[in-house]
């Protein structure tokens, strides 16, 4: 088994216990805010069952300090998920040369170093946080991207999960195929809430203990975009944070779009203020929203970017471009990712 795995994810777990003490009786569950005659976002979650997918890659177990957190708050249950890794070799009886069959006896074992890496993450954590986590091997297949995602996806609907945690391996800035390819499957196909926490250029954490307590959720004044919002409030309320909304305008927009971008702003903050979160508002032009959004998070020291995405894939994501993708690709905090479910 590859014990420098489960060291390292231990590593990463105690770093995060000082920072957030768990509250004497959090409560994470808001009501959808009113606007303009529609209510924004669907999803009210009280984070009760989180998953966390691995890999046994140091880079993945990058995610595990931030689900203990939310986790400890909402006194969550924590699964660990990995989907089996099936080891082949070629069969040498088959008519064809590049026939390849189950190795029976090498199956068994690298499934026993899966059960066991998974059993060890979760011990340690149940151990060192009081979090209680289990963990599920997946049966399945690793030839693709959709395929450990069907899984995935599978497994959480069946556990109702309410957020899934993990890493992506967004390290570059042009192309779609950059993104981690399992995580970029379930932001368009899972329809329930993923907090992505990227890993850096270099694969090592940028902090050992990180901080959720500074939300930065930009709006666009859709119904898309505004379906963020209950999962957003939610998780603020739970981890003590507060938030800054963000509209982003094109450079010559008139003074009356910008009244009427800071009336919608102060409309959408009423609710989580009035339950006692604090919220401020930025209105900002640019002639490109992702520029904006992530000099807007570094200036104000925000350490989550919340949004909802389309979920397009193919040709027409492609064509149309995504906020979501850039963002995802681009930013050096976590992002918390919605895709809604199409009617």
């Amino acid at each position: 088994m590859r014990t420098q795995d489960g060291r390292a994810a231990r590593r990463h777990i105690r770093a995060i216990y000082a920072v957030f003490p768990a509250p004497a009786a959090p409560s994470a569950r808001c009501e959808p805010t009113a606007f303009g005659g529609k209510i924004a976002g669907r999803v009210a979650t009280r984070f009760a069952s989180l998953l966390l997918p691995l890999d046994r890659s140091p880079v993945a177990e990058l995610a595990i300090p931030f689900a203990v957190a939310i986790a400890r708050r909402s006194k969550a249950a924590l699964e660990f998920s990995a989907v089996h890794r099936a080891y082949f070799s070629r069969d040498s009886h088959a008519a064809n040369a590049w026939a390849l069959k189950v190795d029976q006896a090498k199956e068994a074992e690298v499934a026993g170093e899966e059960h066991a890496y998974l059993g060890a993450v979760a011990a340690s954590v149940t151990a060192d946080s009081q979090v209680p986590a289990t963990a599920t091997l997946l049966t399945g297949s690793v030839a693709s991207a959709e395929s450990i995602a069907d899984r995935i996806l599978e497994h959480a609907q069946a556990r109702q999960s309410e957020l899934i945690v993990m890493t992506t391996r967004a390290l570059g800035r042009m192309s779609r195929l950059e993104l981690g390819s399992v995580a970029d499957e379930l932001v368009r196909r899972a329809h329930l809430p993923i907090l992505l926490v990227s890993p850096g250029s270099d694969e090592r954490p940028h902090d050992l203990q990180p901080r959720l307590d500074h939300f930065l959720i930009p709006l666009d004044g859709s119904e898309l975009s505004a379906q963020i919002l209950d999962t957003s409030i939610a998780l603020a309320a739970l981890m003590g944070a507060r938030c800054t909304l963000l509209r982003v305008l094109a450079p010559k927009s008139s003074d009356g779009d910008l009244q009427a971008a800071e009336q919608y702003l102060q409309i959408v903050a009423a609710a989580p203020r009035a339950q006692g979160l604090t919220v401020q508002m930025r209105v900002v032009r640019s002639s490109n929203p992702v520029d904006a959004i992530l000099q807007e998070a570094e200036s104000l020291q925000c350490n989550l970017i919340t949004l909802a995405t389309h979920g397009y894939g193919g040709f027409k994501r492609l064509l149309l471009g995504s906020v979501a993708d850039k963002l995802i690709r681009r930013a050096s905090v976590p992002m918390l990712v919605y895709c809604p479910a199409r009617d």
